[in-house]
Order: C-alpha cells, then sequence, then structure tokens
C-alpha cells in the first residue's frame, strides 16, 4: 500500500504487517493476556466521533498544550512500548527522535532498545530530554520498581 494511501490506523496496521516479521507483527498488534484492555481501547475509541464544525474560523487555531509542564504541538504522546528495534533498526531512539521533530515526546519504556533504561541511551535534542519520563514495571515491588526510571523527569 503506498504511503499516500494510508488514510486511518487499520491502513497503518495492514502495512505493518506486510512489513514485519509475523512474531514482530503480533507483538505489537496484540495485547497481554486475554487481550481484554486491548479490546476495551478499541470500543472507547469507537464511540468517540469528531463533529466536523462549518463557517469557523479557523485562521488562528492551535493544537499547542501543555502537559505535566512540557509544552506540547499537540496533546498526544507516544505511549511505551518495549523493544521498538523489532520495527526498525533505531527502535526506541528513532521513536524519541520523531515524538521530538513532532513537537510533542515520548514514554520511555523501562528495558530501551532491549536493555534497561539508563541515562546514556536517552536521546537529548536542544538540551532536553526528547522522552516525558520512564515507564516501569513492578514485579512485586511496591515501592514502584525501577530506581533508574525513578530519575527521570520532564524536560
Amino acid at each position: 500500500m503506498a504511503e499516500e494511501q494510508l488514510l486511518n490506523v487499520w491502513d497503518y496496521e495492514r502495512t505493518a504487517e506486510e512489513r514485519l516479521e509475523p512474531a514482530a507483527f503480533g507483538y505489537f498488534a496484540g495485547g497481554a493476556n486475554d487481550e481484554w484492555s486491548l479490546r476495551e481501547n478499541l470500543e472507547a475509541f469507537r464511540r468517540w466521533v469528531l463533529r466536523p464544525r462549518m463557517l469557523v474560523d479557523v485562521a488562528e487555531v492551535t493544537t499547542a498544550t501543555t502537559v505535566l509542564g512540557a509544552e506540547l504541538s499537540m496533546p498526544l504522546i507516544v505511549a511505551p512500548v518495549a523493544f521498538q528495534r523489532m520495527a526498525h533498526p533505531d527502535g526506541e531512539a528513532a521513536m524519541a527522535r520523531g515524538a521530538a521533530a513532532a513537537g510533542t515526546r515520548e514514554i520511555l519504556e523501562c528495558w530501551f532498545d532491549g536493555r534497561p533504561i539508563r541515562e546514556e541511551y536517552l536521546i537529548v535534542e536542544g538540551g532536553k530530554l526528547a522522552g516525558a519520563g520512564a515507564h516501569s514495571y513492578s514485579e512485586g515491588d511496591a515501592t514502584g520498581g525501577s530506581d533508574e526510571a525513578a530519575r527521570f523527569k520532564t524536560s
């Protein structure tokens, strides 16, 4: 499918299935356990409808906003996804650069490029951290998991 024909998330998903190895596609397209959260999220998005406004002055509109003190170009933040190198050789680093180039942020996964997150792996552009924070799983630890992830703050 040509890039200019990609109109919605489903088109991108079909293209990803064509380009990725089956195991990688299954990892990115699937959900945890019985995929209950995945189904609920899809249903929630199906309930939202954008209502077009006619005859409204759109000369000075903006999608810019502030999230946790960070100025963003749009109210979107890239969710944490581990093992992105299965989809692209630059993995999480490329996603962080792309998010920063779009004027938003990425929440960094606790396993960055398949390794525990460390400061030297983070992408800094213009003196600012390209990630908005760090996501960490707690393996039965009531204190909240990774000490490394706890150090990162919104730039």
